[in-house]
C-alpha cells in the first residue's frame, strides 16, 4: 500500500473538484490507458473520497490506492499549467446593477457584498473608492442556493462557476456558470483544452435554473479564476 503525506491528502481533498468527470475521463484514457468505461467507474470511486479509506473492502481500497497518485499527478500538472497561463484575461462583467464588489487593496484580493439600496452600503462603497482600491469586478446577484443537508442559504453571483458532482442518479459531473436573473449556463469541455476557447467560455446554448446546484462545489468566479477552467499547457504523457 502506498503512503501519502498530509499535504498529498490535503491536495486531493481541496482540489479534487477541479477534476470534473470530463477532465478525469479524458486524461485517464489518454495518459493512463483506461477504457472510457473503466475511467468512469474510477471517477465514481475517486469522487467519493475518502469514503473507501476506511472499512474492510480491500478491493475498493486497492483501487483508491492506485487512483490517488494518478490524480495527484494530474492536479499538479493542472496547477502548473494555470500558473503558466496566469496572464489569461479574465472575463469582465460590465453590468451596472451590482451587488458584489471584488477589489485589490495592498496587494490582497478582497470582496464585499453591498446592498446598493442601503445608505450605509453606498457610503461604504464610496469610502473604499476613496482609499484608492483597484476595483476588479462588480457582480450582480444571481440567486440564493441552499447548502445541501443544512438550513443555510448562500448568495450566488454572476460569473461564479461550479462542479455539480451529483451521484444521486449515478456518476454525473457538469460545470455551470451563474448568469443574471436566476439562470445558469453549462460549460462544454474540449479534450485537452478545458472549458475556454480563445479566452471565452465554451457555453452550451441552453439555460438552466438554480436546480442544477442540488449538489455542488464552487470553484471560483470567472472574473478572477478563469484560468482554472483551462487545460492549456498541461500536455500529454509521452
Amino acid at each position: 500500500m502506498n503512503t501519502y503525506t498530509i499535504k498529498d491528502l490535503h491536495t486531493i481533498w481541496n482540489e479534487r473538484h477541479y477534476l470534473s468527470l470530463d477532465r478525469f475521463v479524458h486524461y485517464f484514457t489518454l495518459r493512463f490507458g483506461y477504457t472510457e468505461k473503466d475511467a468512469i467507474a474510477a471517477y465514481k470511486v475517486f469522487s467519493e473520497f475518502p469514503k473507501h479509506v476506511y472499512g474492510d473492502n480491500e478491493e475498493m481500497q486497492e483501487k483508491l490506492d492506485k487512483l490517488i497518485p494518478l490524480a495527484l499527478q494530474l492536479v499538479g500538472d493542472l496547477q502548473t499549467a494555470w500558473e503558466q497561463n496566469s496572464q489569461l484575461k479574465n472575463i469582465e462583467y460590465t453590468e451596472k446593477e451590482i451587488r458584489k464588489l471584488i477589489y485589490s487593496k495592498d496587494g490582497e484580493i478582497k470582496e464585499v457584498v453591498l446592498n446598493l439600496h442601503a445608505a450605509e452600503d453606498i457610503i461604504t462603497y464610496a469610502e473604499l473608492l476613496k482609499q484608492g482600491i483597484e476595483q476588479k469586478a462588480l457582480l450582480r446577484k444571481c440567486c440564493d442556493v441552499k447548502i445541501e443537508n443544512t438550513d443555510k442559504w448562500v448568495d450566488i453571483f454572476e460569473g461564479d462557476f461550479f462542479n455539480t458532482n451529483d451521484n444521486w442518479y449515478g456518476v454525473k459531473s457538469n460545470v455551470y456558470v451563474a448568469q443574471k436573473n436566476e439562470t445558469f449556463k453549462k460549460l462544454l469541455y474540449i479534450k485537452g483544452k478545458g472549458y475556454v476557447i480563445n479566452g471565452e467560455l465554451n457555453y452550451d446554448e441552453g439555460r438552466f435554473t438554480p436546480y442544477v446546484l442540488r449538489t455542488w462545489v464552487k470553484l471560483g468566479n470567472v472574473t478572477m479564476d478563469l484560468v482554472k477552467l483551462t487545460d492549456d499547457g498541461v500536455g500529454e504523457q509521452d
